[in-house]
């Protein structure tokens, strides 16, 4: 059940859609604050629904809601792709650095609601970005082209007030998590290309050549909910991981291992080792600290971060 409620791809149950509306009901008192109309999701969301006492949630979705608190389930990822970004809702995102000032009912939010139709962070970008203009000026009274248009099709008042909130909402996101911000979907692609052809040029024996893929975005908002978290939260800045060689750097080929005896229980062993060619001297061999947790993976890991 968990799992399919947390589906937000286009093949989401039906079922998910109407607990939306059941948990967006039952909101806990604290937070009775956040409009119910932009209640959509508390896993997307900084609300929560109720799931004790008197009113509270019905025991099937009850049960959901505890063995996703149980496990800890929650957003998290090393980096996100811009289509996840955007398809997050904005309002009380649940990782904005803001309290709920920034969200609360007021005018300038009621317009961006009511008006502008602001619901998720592609929404709000998209207005953040009209700042852009050819001739926008920060007042009330700018004339430029994008403040034009807004006022004819959404008869607010105020646009660049609007803009400027809606660039404040998507600052208060941690830069992993914001459009706005350079993130690694943007060379990710360039760099898996660049990967390939060089392979290929290096391959003098028309072996296959299977390629180290640097990509590490998720690509949906589903894909970024993540279990057994314990209570640890990622940084708010995702790895830089392009690769930038110089140009007369020489290619290298090294060979890394790792593997571990009695695997995974207590008292295992592991090792790994880094090859270079035959007596070389960077050829290494390491022995995995205990406190690393000896696996094989953990094995492999470690000699390919140190190679």
């Amino acid at each position: 059940w968990l799992k399919s409620y947390l589906n937000f791809d286009e093949d989401r149950a039906l079922w998910a859609y109407v607990a939306d509306e059941v948990m967006a009901k039952k909101a806990l008192a604290s937070d009775l604050s956040v409009d119910e109309a932009i209640r959509r999701n508390m896993y997307l969301q900084s609300w929560r629904a109720k799931i004790v006492g008197k009113d509270s949630l019905n025991p099937d979705l009850k049960k959901m809601v505890q063995v996703a608190d149980k496990y800890d389930v929650q957003m998290e990822a090393l980096a996100v792709s811009r289509e996840a970004q955007r398809s997050a809702i904005i309002w009380y995102h649940t990782k904005s650095n803001a309290n709920g000032y920034m969200f609360n009912s007021n005018k300038v939010n009621d317009c961006l609601k009511h008006k502008h139709k602001v619901l998720t962070v592609g929404d709000a970008e998209n207005l953040a970005r009209k700042t852009q203009s050819i001739r926008h000026t920060y007042r009330r009274d700018c004339r430029c082209d994008s403040c034009a248009a807004t006022r004819t099709t959404t008869a607010c008042s105020h646009p660049n007030q609007c803009f400027a909130k809606s660039r404040a909402m998507l600052m208060s996101l941690p830069d992993k998590w914001n459009p706005l911000m350079a993130q690694p979907e943007d060379y990710e692609e360039m760099d898996e290309i660049q990967n390939n052809l060089d392979a290929r040029q290096h391959n003098t024996d028309e072996e296959e050549i299977l390629t180290f893929k640097t990509k590490i975005s998720q690509a949906t908002l589903t894909d970024t909910f993540r279990i057994f978290n314990d209570g640890i939260r990622s940084s708010g800045y995702a790895p830089d991981t392009r690769m930038e060689p110089e140009p007369d750097e020489e290619y290298i080929d090294v060979f890394t291992d790792g593997s571990a005896t009695q695997n995974g229980p207590n008292g295992a062993r592991a090792g790994a080792g880094i090859f270079f060619g035959e007596n070389d001297v960077r050829n290494t061999k390491i022995k995995v600290p205990a406190e690393l947790g000896v696996s094989n993976q953990v094995a492999e890991l470690v000699a390919i971060k140190e190679a």
